[in-house]
């Protein structure tokens, strides 16, 4: 079994469901079962792709009760769901998300209403048709796109291995895959919004505070991402203050602008239009300012590894996944100045420049 599941937390949030929803006997065998599913996909209280029959089997539930089971589970607000249908009549699989005890607390909302970024549909549903080569087998996650546009892996999931792992088992199956990486895209789509220059505040960061450069960066971003950060730099030491207060104000000013224009109002949810006027709508629970800013960059990065994606698609590359800010494709050396110059004419359409890693795996 695998340790990194939280037990004890799913003893926490079981009980607390037992406890305080009445269930009918079907939809709590459906919810009981359902960290069975969670064990071999993302994790605890992550989404779940899953067909009626497989949910029946791990229920013991009869596959004609699981849809009235999982809308009584929708409608009391134990999980989200996206109900589908019977894979083989329509082809449209079931989401279930179990809510986390802070969550069923806080009476949460919907999240799984299908507003994700046409683009990142397009791509998740071209990597579930297709297999990926890893080390010395044949695998086919289950690919599903999020709210920004990401486009997550499941069963298994490839993305959360670590960079050597991955580049290992696709040296072993592959003669040749490029590894394309947008570099430090966080600040450069920053830098594009606000007009501060952010090119060097991971560097004075690390430099002034004499840490690593990956604790640099969490910190210049939580500051980017968080409510107040202006408020948020004054509990830093004073002498980062002539810094990084300007570049503070001028976080404020943009998403006290953004949350002008897109913060929730009555049944109006929050929400925010990435640079290739994508719209990104809020579908958790309620968000504060610097969560509008970080949809803002997030679902922009999506944008342009998604359809730079696409393109290379359309394009007959044999492309291979994304992760995060970058992407695999098995091609030879030789591509490398037609996949960049398809990522650079991606980036001239939304009006970015924004500088990319090229690495050669074989």
């Amino acid at each position: 079994m695998k340790s990194s599941y939280p037990y004890s937390e799913l003893s926490k949030v079981d009980e607390f469901v037992q406890k305080n929803y009445k269930l009918s006997i079907p939809a709590m065998r459906v919810y009981n079962s359902l960290h069975k599913l969670e064990y071999k996909g993302l994790g605890f209280c992550k989404t779940i792709t899953v067909s009626y029959k497989n949910l029946s089997t791990v229920s013991t539930v009869n596959s004609k009760q699981i849809k009235n089971a999982l809308i009584e589970l929708d409608d009391k607000k134990v999980c989200e769901v996206v109900i589908g249908s019977d894979i083989k009549i329509e082809r449209k699989a079931t989401m279930v998300r179990r809510f986390s005890i802070d969550e069923l607390k806080s009476s949460p909302r919907y999240k799984l209403i299908d507003t994700n970024p046409e683009s990142a549909k397009q791509l998740a549903e071209y990597l579930n048709s297709k297999s990926i080569g890893w080390g010395d087998e044949s695998i086919k996650p289950t690919w599903n796109p999020q709210k920004t546009g990401r486009v997550y892996s499941s069963r298994p999931h490839i993305q959360g291995e670590s960079s050597s792992v991955r580049k290992k088992k696709l040296n072993q199956a592959y003669d040749c895959v490029i590894d394309l990486d947008l570099k430090s895209a966080d600040p450069t789509i920053i830098k594009h919004l606000i007009g501060f220059d952010t090119s060097n505040l991971y560097n004075e960061y690390q430099k002034l505070c004499n840490c690593s450069r990956s604790d640099a960066k969490d910190k210049v971003n939580t500051l980017a991402y968080c409510d107040n950060s202006v408020s948020f730099v004054k509990y830093w030491d004073n002498y980062l203050h002539p810094i990084f207060i300007p570049y503070a104000e001028a976080l404020d000013d943009y998403k006290n602008k953004l949350w002008n224009s897109g913060k929730p109002k009555g049944k109006r949810k929050a929400s925010v239009y990435t640079l290739n006027k994508t719209k990104i709508t809020d579908t958790g629970k309620k968000p504060h300012k610097g969560n509008l800013l970080n949809w803002l960059v997030q679902g922009t990065v999506a944008d342009v590894i998604n359809q730079t994606s696409l393109d290379l698609i359309n394009q007959e590359f044999n492309y291979l996944f994304p992760v995060h800010d970058s992407f695999y494709i098995n091609a030879n050396k030789s591509a490398i100045d037609s996949i960049t110059n398809i990522l650079n004419n991606r980036l001239q359409i939304i009006g970015l420049k924004m500088d990319s890693e090229i690495e050669i795996i074989n």
